[in-house]
């Protein structure tokens, strides 16, 4: 812009400024005297003027020169475009950061200022800082990186407007450290996908920041804890840091201000510490893995405010107290509820029942008591385990509701009364787990419909009478039946044994109480009998 645009002769020639009629048109005397007279007066020459420029010119040219380093050195310029970032780290070449800025200096030579704004050349080197610092030439897919194509277009790397809003290099064979200071320079960055790599080291604190709102670093080796800063990120929305080895208090008390959390998953670590009650305040949160850590403390009944719950997952820590009733409150989105081994106690709430969503329940190894009710409601119910309490009462003895049903498992009780014949008929149950309660009766004899049964297992209760004969081709996927520890007598049925020789027959292990003289139970074909010599 700083040439002539129209400072020079646009229209300041002579454009009929000469003499067109400015001669002796009859002006001689035709009729008087000399014939010559007075030689003629010539007519003045016409004054010139130029066209006025379309605009005047300015003092200021309307962009300034660029400079291409005609008075600094490439290098001079580089470092001064990146004099926010550590300099002894840049100018050791050794370090990831000395590798990127070599490698920016000396190979990525068509990113100049001529080309690209400094903010640009700044994303270019966070983007080679991040290649290096994790060993980027061994990658499973490193598509474009370090190329002198758009940084934008580099495996990985998603960008809104040419500014990198998503780094995502998950499954990617990810090593040594992600580098703090640089990746904070994305000042746009909404989403760091990295997991399932090797890397190391601690959180970066400063990728949390406004837009901030995913961070997956799920299954790597990171250490230390989780930075303050992400409780501090209000449009944090997924925050996914499990199977790692994490410590520390993964939930302080200012969780609540994350009113857009809708992913807490930070399970497989080692965070201890309680869960406050302001975790209630997270009415998006979807889902909440905390499982396999060493939390202490209750479940707060605030969580029962959370509508749009679908996971609850904190299993294997070391919660107590009881269960609380408000839970159920607003459940109608929930899917799976697993607080099996803790330390919990006392009545599980009826109120059960309202979770109608509900695929997957267990409640196994705590210590609760009493009379468990309201999942014969749950028609979408699939794996119900709540194995190893002090569980008390009969089973719900109408089951057919649940459909769905594939693994039941209730061992280890204190559950009285007769088995449920409806239990046989849900649908294609595989797995059924009644033993170490007190169940009486006799075995149903709709036991030979379950077709899909696998595992069934029935000892140590005290059942009694004889074990009923199947159909043909009945119970053609059943690999364990065990009947010991009871009351039952008689014979085994033919139909039975024949589940162990026949061809395509899958019975392995058949139990029952035919060790003593004379036996309980007669069961020449048992594989096992009890008790032992």
């Amino acid at each position: 812009g700083g040439g002539d645009n129209g400072g020079g002769d646009n229209g300041g020639g002579n454009n009929g400024g000469g003499n067109n009629g400015g001669g002796n048109n009859g002006g001689g005397n035709n009729g008087g005297g000399n014939n010559g007279g007075n030689p003629p007066t010539p007519t003045e020459m016409p004054v010139v003027v130029p066209d006025p420029p379309t605009s005047s010119p300015s003092d200021v040219p309307s962009t300034s020169p660029t400079a291409c380093f005609t008075t600094q050195t490439r290098e001079e310029f580089l470092m001064e475009v990146l004099s926010d970032f550590d300099e002894a780290l840049i100018t050791d070449p050794s370090t990831a950061q000395g590798a990127a800025f070599v490698w920016l200096n000396e190979t990525d030579i068509e990113t100049t200022d001529c080309l690209y704004p400094a903010d640009g050349i700044v994303q270019r080197y966070v983007l080679a800082t991040l290649y290096y610092a994790t060993d980027g030439a061994n990658w499973v897919d490193s598509s474009g990186w370090l190329s002198s194509e758009d940084d934008c277009t580099w495996s990985g790397v998603e960008c809104v407007d040419g500014i990198v809003a998503e780094v995502d290099l998950a499954r990617n064979e990810l090593s040594g450290e992600l580098p703090d200071e640089e990746l904070g320079a994305l000042s746009q960055l909404e989403t760091l996908s990295v997991w399932s790599n090797k890397i190391t080291g601690e959180i970066p604190h400063s990728i949390f920041h406004e837009p901030f709102s995913t961070l997956d670093i799920e299954s790597n080796f990171f250490v230390g804890s989780i930075p303050t800063e992400a409780f501090e990120t209000p449009t944090l929305k997924k925050l996914r840091v499990s199977f790692n080895d994490l410590e520390g208090d993964a939930m302080p008390s200012n969780i609540g201000g994350l009113a857009m959390l809708e992913d807490l998953w930070i399970a497989g670590n080692k965070f201890a510490g309680s869960t406050p009650s302001e975790i209630g305040l997270l009415s998006n949160l979807d889902s909440m893995f905390i499982y396999g850590n060493m939390i202490t403390g209750s479940i707060p009944s605030e969580i029962g405010l959370m509508s749009n719950l679908v996971g609850f997952q904190v299993q294997g820590n070391d919660l107590n107290g009881t269960f609380p009733s408000e839970f159920f409150d607003n459940k109608s989105m929930l899917k799976v509820l697993r607080v099996d081994d803790n330390d919990l106690s006392g009545p599980f709430p009826a109120s059960l029942a309202h979770a109608t969503a509900l695929t997957d329940l267990r409640l196994a190894n705590n210590a609760f008591t009493g009379k468990l009710t309201g999942y014969d409601n749950l028609t979408e119910l699939e794996f119900f385990l709540v194995g190893n309490n002090s569980f008390t009462g009969p089973l719900e003895q109408d089951l057919s509701n649940l459909t769905a049903l594939e693994f039941f498992d209730v061992r280890d009780n204190d559950f009285s009364g007769p088995i449920p014949s409806s239990l046989f008929d849900t649908g294609c149950i595989s797995f059924i787990y009644l033993q170490g309660n007190n169940f009486n009766g006799s075995i149903p004899s709709t036991y030979g419909e379950a077709s899909c049964v696998k595992d069934l297992y029935l000892s140590n209760n005290t059942l009694s009478g004889e074990v009923p004969p199947v159909g043909p081709d009945a119970l053609p996927n059943l690999t364990e039946f065990l009947v010991d520890g009871n009351d039952l007598t008689g014979a085994m049925p033919d139909s039975i044994c024949d589940l162990l020789t026949i061809e395509g027959g899958l019975l392995e292990d058949l139990w029952a109480d035919c060790g003593t003289t004379p036996p309980e139970i007669e069961c020449e074909c048992c594989t096992t009998c009890y008790p032992l010599p």
